[in-house]
């Protein structure tokens, strides 16, 4: 469902920058009651993200806003998201926030710029691919495999993510291990994981 609201076509010229423009600045206000209570995540701490959650939904007219706060496995707020979604004009955008970092999707003809603390990093394909601005290389990539997604920034192969189907197995546990990571490495995963889990809503 959530790879539909990131997909879709926003519209062209300025009236769609206002648009998403209008949108993050409602998405920012309704996580803002979140933003005192995130615990902080640091980069050797990845490991403590779970794929529990609780979520609000609230309806007006043809839109539907979506919150919700996904928590570490000891049940702390590690992150908070918000996306909006409106059957009349098909236009949404999916933000995420930890204590350290903001997170902000913007899809487009099945592509998704993504954006770090108001950086554009990379534009995730549907294949799982995060890729450069211009095309050319692959920053990171989410793997299929018969159980859990390898995460691998450029070369390294850097967490084995469980995509939600299987929590069961793992106690709840987003990863079954992650490898040490640099704090740039850290961003990237914490928005590709971000993604993957809450895209299988």
């Amino acid at each position: 469902m959530l790879y539909q609201i990131l997909s879709f076509v926003f519209g062209v010229g300025g009236g769609r920058k206002t648009n998403l423009k209008k949108d993050l600045k409602m998405l920012r206000e309704e996580l803002s009651p979140w933003l005192d209570k995130l615990v902080p995540w640091k980069t050797s701490e990845m490991d403590l993200l779970s794929l529990d959650r609780e979520e609000t939904v609230k309806r007006k007219g043809w839109t539907k806003t979506v919150t919700g706060v996904i928590k570490s496995i000891y049940s702390e707020p590690l992150a908070a998201y918000a996306y909006k979604l409106s059957k009349k004009d098909r236009m949404g955008m999916l933000l995420v926030r930890t204590a350290e970092h903001e997170i902000i999707y913007e899809g487009h003809n099945r592509e998704v710029k993504v954006y770090v603390d108001g950086v554009y990093i990379g534009q995730l394909l549907p294949d799982g691919r995060l890729m450069s601005e211009d095309g050319r290389n692959i920053i990171a990539r989410a793997e299929e495999g018969l159980s859990m997604k390898a995460i691998t920034i450029g070369q390294k192969e850097v967490a084995m993510l469980n995509p939600g189907n299987i929590s069961e197995n793992y106690a709840g546990r987003a990863f079954e291990h992650v490898e040490s990571l640099s704090e740039e490495e850290a961003k990237i995963l914490t928005a590709m994981s971000m993604y993957e889990i809450l895209r299988n809503e």
